[in-house]
């Protein structure tokens, strides 16, 4: 808990890395799905540990950015798996 400063400063390059890989696989959406989950489930990380770093109650909205990730990578099971045993 001493490098607040430093946690809340490098979830800035992490986030927009995420960001920018799900904007460059846009168009693939094999690769799309799971980065799409990995940049929810970052963005719920970076969430909860700002909860965490300045006492808010960030639990539901780090919740809710996972539970949106679990949806993401749902889909890309549930499609993929589908067209895959299809073949």
């Amino acid at each position: 808990m001493q490098l607040q400063s430093l946690g809340t400063l490098m979830a800035v390059p992490t986030l927009g890395m995420a960001l920018y890989i799900c904007w460059k696989t846009r168009f693939n959406r094999e690769h799309f799905y799971p980065n799409l989950a990995v940049t929810f489930w970052l963005s719920a990380n970076i969430t909860w540990m700002m909860g965490e770093f300045f006492d808010y109650p960030f639990t539901i909205p780090a919740l809710t950015l996972f539970a949106i990730g679990l949806v993401a990578i749902g889909m890309y099971f549930m499609r993929y798996r589908n067209e895959k045993n299809n073949v």
